[in-house]
């Protein structure tokens, strides 16, 4: 195995080979996978327990496609904030494992990278939003201003998410509020 031209450690090799067997995999049927799951204990664990996601990250649309669907559904009046958490975690799990294996194994650009996990940072925060608004309206009634217009929820993103300059280990720093105006 090699990676970017260098050769890989006899003991990053064992690692992929063990972790591999763990997840049932061939390392020859998806030397993907393998780099991956070496590279990363993210991605190992993930994948442990999640398996469904090798089938997706390695269909051949995968490597080129940044859509950025909504993690939650359109109606979110049966959604709990359990299940809401649920899906939000879920959703960033998938896609920051995307980037990963873009990064780790298929060279990705960093430009790219920093652009798509701020996308995907700003769509869980807008779905998060979303489920917020229609929560409290649910228990509170909607916000209305003084002349009865409905007051949006405003998220005003901070640092790096302001700048969209995200990366693995960037924090999150937002505000959740009602705006005084519509």
């Amino acid at each position: 195995m090699s990676l970017s031209g260098v050769n890989w450690t006899p003991q990053l090799r064992e690692l992929s080979v063990a972790r591999m067997q763990e997840l049932d995999l061939d390392v020859a049927t998806h030397p993907d996978i393998a780099r991956l799951v070496a590279l990363s204990d993210f991605a190992h664990r993930i994948l442990k327990s999640r398996p469904e996601l090798v089938d997706w990250l390695e269909k051949p649309q995968q490597k080129d496609n940044r859509e950025i669907p909504d993690p939650l559904p359109e109606d979110l009046d049966g959604l709990d904030d359990v299940t809401c958490s649920r899906l939000l975690r879920r959703y960033r799990q998938q896609y920051w494992l995307k980037v990963m294996w873009l990064d780790l194994v298929h060279d990705n650009a960093i430009e790219d990278s920093v652009r798509y996990v701020s996308l995907l940072a700003e769509k869980l925060i807008d779905s998060a939003n979303r489920w917020a608004f229609n929560d409290v309206a649910k228990l509170n009634g909607m916000p209305m201003d003084e002349h009865g217009n409905r007051l949006p929820m405003l998220v005003l993103g901070m640092g790096k998410l302001g700048g969209q300059e995200l990366n693995f280990s960037s924090d999150i720093e937002s505000y959740f509020r009602f705006s005084s105006r519509g």
